[in-house]
This record gives C-alpha cells, structure tokens and sequence, in this order.
C-alpha cells in the first residue's frame, strides 16, 4: 500500500538533510525509508521534507524528534501500542496486590467491612449447606463439635478433615491460597494443613488490648485464664498484666474450676480463651473470682459460637455486682450469626476482625 506524507518542521542544523539520509542507507525497524521517497526543500532555516511513498502506512507513523531537531524517528504501531500501553498500566508496587476475598452469606457483612479497608480486595460469593449452629455441613456425620482426637470409634477428627478440605484450593496464578485463621483452637492444628495453601495465624489479643487501654479503670486490669490450655495459648501477648490462672479439677463425675495462681481481689479480671460454647467453663470461673474478691469481672473470646442460644446464661452485671454478672464481654466478628442475636444486648461487645483481616492479606 502506497500513499503521501507530509512532514514540517524548523530546523536549526542545516546537515538534517545529510543526516536522514546517512541514517537511511542501514534498514531497521525504526528507519525504513528510500532514498528516493524524500525530496527536500529549503528556505532560509526552515526544511521541508515530503513523503511520496510509504509501504504499509499504517503500520507506521511518527514518534518523536530529538531536541536539536537534527533526526526523525518512525516506529512500528505494534511496537508503539506495546509502548503506550506500558505508559498507561504501570507495574503495581511489589507491596500490593490484587486480592480475591471468598465470603458466603453470613459473613457477607464482615467482608464488605474488609473489602472497604481497601481497594484491592475484590469481592466473591461461595455458599454451602450449614448445621442448625452455622457450622458448614460438610457431610461429615456429628461433625457439629469441635474434636482435635477421636475418643470412640467412628468420631471424625473435625479440625484435621477441616483442614484437609481446604488444603485442596487449587493453586492460583498468584501461588497458593492464603488461609487466615485467628486464634486456632489448638496449636498444633497448624500442622494439618497440607503444602498447596498459604496458613497464616493471626490473633484477636491486640484488639482486646486495644479496647482495655479505653477503660477508665485501665490501670486495675488483670488478665485470667480458665484452664491451662487458654494460658499457653495467650500469656506471652498478655503478659503485662498481672495474671490469674484458673484449673479445672474433677471430682468423681464432676469438674469444679478452682482458682490454681494469682490474686483477683479489688481488681477488674478479664477472663480471657479463644472460644465459648456452652460457657459453662466461664460462668463457673466467674464465680470463683467474685468469690475471691473481684471488683469487676469481664471475659473476652475471639469466637463466640453459643449453640443453642446459649449466649442467653450470660447477664450483665448492672453496674459492677461482679457475682450476678459480667460487666463486658467482648467477641469478635467470626461468628456472624451470634453477632446478628448479642447486638445491642449487654454485656455484649463486638470487636470486628476487619481491619485486622485486611492486614493480614498485606494490602
């Protein structure tokens, strides 16, 4: 395909002319023109330079000219579309990164509080069958309990087939999924995993402190644990406040919680675990601190999963009676079911995960 090109412009170097030219003689993608497809003219300063034939015209047009105007330079459009498309989408920072955030219908209003940290998240939708508590039906006969161990024949190991469903996510374009958990249940348990997802453990203890630093009797605070398990998990982020630890002793057929290390009279105790079902570990370690002298009495889990409503057996304390009640009782978000029944219902507190989530996928 041939056609006609006019180019016009000033010229200071009087050797333009030459040096087009001189730059002709070797072909390259950038230079691709005959001698005889330019003729010049002259008047005064200015040079003339005109076209009279230029194969695959389209393909080709006029990049740019050199601040002494002594060269033209003409590009090739794929190469030019490649130039100005890397000029529109830079690369992105290498410390952020698209994220596609899967929710299902109960927690859709925790992750639209996530995706609103930043733009980054994309949201996306999975559903499921659920127990009567929540829980996924994962079709796995009376997998409605939280089991570390098998005690009799047939159980199902909850937490370990849990983690084996999810260890199969294919793996993306951007690498492995990553599966933020807070506060796993047992320590352990972040070896069920297998190596094609990204596990990160996180925790709600930093929200709790947060929240504590807010109280106007900040400085009265102590920190109790109902069992040992619950010290392991969490004494190492709490151990600036002084500590009281609780044991669970069985007598016969029944457990009795008695208070194993610390001193709770005058302060305000904030019994502190990972979760809560039935609460009866709780309430029944609430009153050994009341009985022990406590001026308040507080409890903090990051799950809050009350089956059953039980949620129901926790009263408010009606302005520091420590034995009738709790003054606070903060739960996170993870359980949005139990969020949508405790709202505006004392002593209930919601801390939301959401920012905390956000960071953890380092947005």
């Amino acid at each position: 395909m041939a056609a006609t090109l006019s180019l016009s412009s000033l010229f200071t170097n009087p050797s333009f002319e030459s040096h087009l030219l001189q730059n002709l003689k070797t072909p390259s993608p950038l230079h691709i023109l005959q001698k005889s497809q330019l003729c010049f003219m002259r008047s005064k300063n200015q040079v003339r330079s005109e076209l009279s034939s230029f194969e695959n015209c389209r393909q080709w047009h006029l990049n740019s000219m050199s601040e002494t105007r002594d060269h033209i330079q003409f590009i090739h459009n794929s190469i030019a579309t490649t130039m100005a498309a890397a000029s529109l989408n830079p690369s992105p920072s290498k410390n952020s990164k698209k994220v596609c955030l899967f929710y299902c219908a109960e927690t859709k209003a925790l992750a639209e509080r996530v995706a609103a940290e930043s733009d980054a998240i994309e949201l996306r939708n999975i559903s499921w069958r659920t127990f009567d508590d929540g829980f996924p039906n994962l079709f796995i006969s009376n997998a409605h309990g939280i089991r570390e161990r098998m005690e009799e024949e047939g159980d199902v190991a909850t937490a370990f087939t849990l983690a084996r469903i999810l260890s199969n996510i294919p793996i993306s374009r951007g690498g492995p999924t990553s599966l933020v958990t807070f506060d796993i249940h047992a320590l352990q348990e972040r070896f069920y995993f297998g190596d094609n997802v990204l596990p990160c453990f996180e925790s709600g203890i930093p929200l709790l402190m947060n929240r504590l630093q807010q109280l106007p009797d900040s400085e009265n605070i102590s920190i109790a644990f109902p069992d040992d398990g619950a010290w392991k998990r969490f004494h190492k982020q709490l151990q600036h406040f002084p500590v009281i630890i609780c044991t669970k002793v069985r007598e016969g057929n029944q457990r009795f919680v008695r208070l194993k290390e610390g001193n709770p009279r005058g302060r305000h105790v904030v019994i502190v675990d990972d979760l809560v079902q039935s609460g009866g570990t709780l309430i029944e370690c609430q009153k050994v601190l009341a009985d022990k002298g406590a001026a308040k009495i507080s409890a903090y889990v990051t799950h809050g999963i009350f089956p059953n409503s039980s949620w129901q057996r926790f009263e408010h304390d009606n302005g520091g009676v420590p034995d009738r009640g709790l003054t606070y009782f903060w739960i996170t978000d993870s359980c949005p079911l139990t969020v949508k029944e405790v709202k505006n219902k004392p002593p209930f507190e919601v801390l939301s995960l959401a920012g905390s989530i956000a960071a953890s996928l380092q947005i």
